[in-house]
C-alpha cells in the first residue's frame, strides 16, 4: 500500500518499492514493483483526452459522422506503439528520447530547430487546456473568459505547491479527473443516443469522407501527442536499474504495460464525444457556435428531470480535462529542454513560462473575439500539432532502427512497418492540408507543404553516425535536474554527477 500511495516522498530510494535493481532479484517480478509502476500511465494518457481532443472529436463527428471512429482507434494504437519505442530507448539505450535525438543529430543547425519545433508543440498543446478551462469556469460560475484564462495560471501554481506531498497523490488526482470525464461524457452519450450500426461500421471500416481531411488531421494531431514521447522516455530513467538483461526486460514490461488500460479508456471517451457529435450535429444545419467546445453542449437534448444539465456535465468534463492535462505539458517541457540543451531550469519557472506563453494568445482571443474564435483557434492548434508530430516521430523511428540501439534495434520487418506508418502520417498531413486549403491559398500552401516534405525527407535519409549506446553503464544525470519518478511524473529536484553520455553543448 505504501508503494502504491507514495512515491519516495522523502526523496530517498526505497529498495522495497523500486523497479528491478541490484537490490532485488531480476528474475522474479514482485507485487511491490508492479504497484510502484502503476499510476504514471494515467498521467501519460491525460494528453489523449485534453480539450484539444474534445474539439477534434466534435469536428470529426460533425464533418464525417461515425466514419472516423476507426481513426481514433488506429491513432491510439499507433501512439501506444511509439510510446513503447520511446520506453525502449530509455530502458535499453540508457538515455531519454530528447538526449537520444541530441546524440543522433548533434549539429547545432539541426538540433536547435528540432528542439524549437518540439517546444512549439508543447506550447500549442497548452493552448486548448487554457481555453477549455476558461470555458468551463464561464459555464459553472459565470466567470468572464479572459479572467478564466488568467485563473489557469493560478491553478498551475497551486499544482506546483502540491508537489511537496509527492507524486503518487497527483497520479490519484489524475485518475479522479479521468473518472469525472468518463462519468460525465458517458452519461451525455447515453442520453443523446447512438446509431449502433453506423457506430460499429465506423469502428471497423477505414475511410475518410469527402471534405473531412481537416477533421482527420485534427484527430491525428490531438491523439498522438509528440511531447508525451519525451515525457515517457524521461520518466523511466528515474529509478536505478541493474544493467542485466532480466532486469531490463522487466522494467520494459512494467513501463509499457502501465499505459495500456488508460489509453483504452481514453479511446472510449473520444468515441463518446464523436458519437455524440455525430448524433446531434451531423446531417442538418446547426449554428456555427455549436461546432466546438465552446457551444457543443447547446446541441444536447433535454436531460431527465432532477439530473444536472448537459452543459453542466460538459463543463465538468472540460474542467477536469484542462486542469489535468497541464501536468503533462509542464513536465514534458522540462524534460525536452534538459535533453536537447542541458538547461536545468527550475520546474516552477518552466511552468510559469510555458503557461504565460500559452495564455497570451488565448487571452487576446478571449478579449477580441467571441467564442467561435476560440473554436477556430483550437482547430488550428490541432492541425498544427499533427504537423509537428513528424519532427518527433521520425527521429524516434530512425534511432530505433540505427546502430545506436545495438542489438535492441528494430528488426527489418518491424523497422519497415513503423517507417511506413510514419510515412503515412506525413502523407496524411500533406494531402489533408492541401485538400482543406481554400482555392485562393493553395499556391502558397503548396510551397509550405513542399518545404515540409523536404524537411521530413531530410530526417528520413540523414545518416545517424552516433556510436552505439553503452547499455552496461549506470546512468547518472548531469548537474542539477528535475528527476522523474515513476513512469510519467516529475517529483524532486536533485543534484547528480556528470552523465556518462557526452551530449552536445549550446
Amino acid at each position: 500500500l505504501k508503494c502504491f500511495l507514495f512515491d519516495h516522498m522523502d526523496g530517498a530510494a526505497d529498495p522495497l518499492c523500486d523497479w528491478p535493481t541490484s537490490h532485488a532479484p531480476s528474475t522474479k517480478l514482485t507485487l511491490r514493483q508492479v504497484l510502484t509502476a502503476m499510476g504514471p500511465g494515467w498521467l501519460v494518457c491525460i494528453a489523449y483526452v485534453d480539450p484539444g481532443n474534445y474539439q477534434s472529436d466534435i469536428l470529426a463527428g460533425r464533418q464525417a459522422g461515425y466514419t472516423q471512429l476507426w481513426l481514433v482507434l488506429a491513432s491510439s494504437i499507433l501512439s501506444l506503439y511509439v510510446q513503447v519505442l520511446a520506453v525502449r530507448v530509455a530502458v535499453y539505450g540508457n538515455v531519454s528520447l530528447s538526449e537520444a535525438v541530441a546524440l543522433a543529430f548533434p549539429e547545432r543547425w539541426c538540433r536547435i530547430p528540432l528542439w524549437m519545433l518540439t517546444e512549439l508543440g508543447v506550447i500549442l498543446a497548452d493552448l486548448p487546456e487554457v481555453i477549455g478551462f476558461a470555458l468551463a469556469l464561464k459555464v459553472l460560475c459565470a466567470c468572464p473568459l479572459h479572467l478564466g484564462v488568467i485563473c489557469s495560471l493560478v491553478t498551475t501554481m497551486v499544482f506546483l505547491c502540491s508537489q511537496q506531498i509527492g507524486t503518487r497523490p497527483l497520479e490519484i488526482v489524475c485518475v479522479f479527473f479521468m473518472g469525472v470525464m468518463s462519468v460525465a461524457l458517458l452519461f451525455i452519450w447515453s442520453v443523446v443516443g447512438t446509431d449502433w450500426n453506423a457506430f460499429w461500421s465506423g469502428v471497423t471500416t477505414p475511410r475518410v469522407g469527402d471534405g473531412a481531411w481537416l477533421a482527420a488531421l485534427g484527430t491525428i494531431g490531438s491523439v498522438i501527442m509528440p511531447h508525451n514521447l519525451f515525457l515517457h522516455s524521461a520518466a523511466v530513467l528515474s529509478k536505478p536499474l541493474a544493467r542485466d538483461a532480466g532486469a531490463l526486460r522487466q522494467a520494459e514490461l512494467l513501463a509499457t504495460a502501465d499505459p495500456v488500460i488508460p489509453i483504452l479508456v481514453s479511446v472510449v471517451i473520444n468515441w463518446a464525444i464523436v458519437a455524440t457529435a455525430a448524433s446531434t450535429l451531423g446531417g442538418h444545419e446547426v449554428p456555427e457556435f455549436w461546432l466546438g467546445i465552446a457551444g457543443f453542449c447547446q446541441s444536447f437534448p433535454d436531460f431527465p428531470q432532477g439530473m444536472p444539465s448537459g452543459c453542466t456535465l460538459w463543463a465538468f468534463a472540460l474542467l477536469a480535462a484542462g486542469q489535468s492535462s497541464a501536468i503533462t505539458t509542464t513536465y514534458a517541457g522540462q524534460a525536452i529542454m534538459e535533453g536537447f540543451l542541458h538547461l536545468r531550469v527550475p520546474l516552477w519557472i518552466r511552468a510559469v513560462t510555458t503557461r504565460c506563453v500559452a495564455i497570451v494568445p488565448a487571452f487576446v482571443v478571449a478579449l477580441l473575439f467571441d467564442q467561435e474564435g476560440l473554436n477556430s483557434l483550437v482547430n488550428a492548434v490541432n492541425a498544427g500539432i499533427s504537423f509537428l508530430l513528424s519532427s518527433s516521430l521520425i527521429p524516434l523511428v530512425r534511432i530505433m532502427g540505427s546502430r545506436m540501439m545495438g542489438n535492441q534495434a528494430l528488426g527489418p520487418i518491424s523497422k519497415c512497418l513503423v517507417q511506413l506508418a510514419t510515412l503515412a502520417v506525413v502523407v496524411v498531413n500533406i494531402w489533408g492540408t492541401y485538400d482543406a486549403a481554400p482555392l485562393a491559398w493553395r499556391s502558397t500552401v503548396s510551397k509550405v507543404l513542399f518545404c515540409y516534405g523536404v524537411g521530413c525527407a531530410f530526417l528520413f535519409v540523414r545518416p545517424i553516425k552516433a556510436a552505439p549506446l553503452d547499455f552496461q553503464k549506470i546512468r547518472p544525470l548531469r548537474g542539477t535536474a528535475i528527476e522523474v519518478r515513476g513512469v510519467g511524473s516529475v517529483a524532486f529536484v536533485v543534484t547528480t554527477p556528470t552523465s556518462v553520455h557526452r551530449l552536445p553543448e549550446m
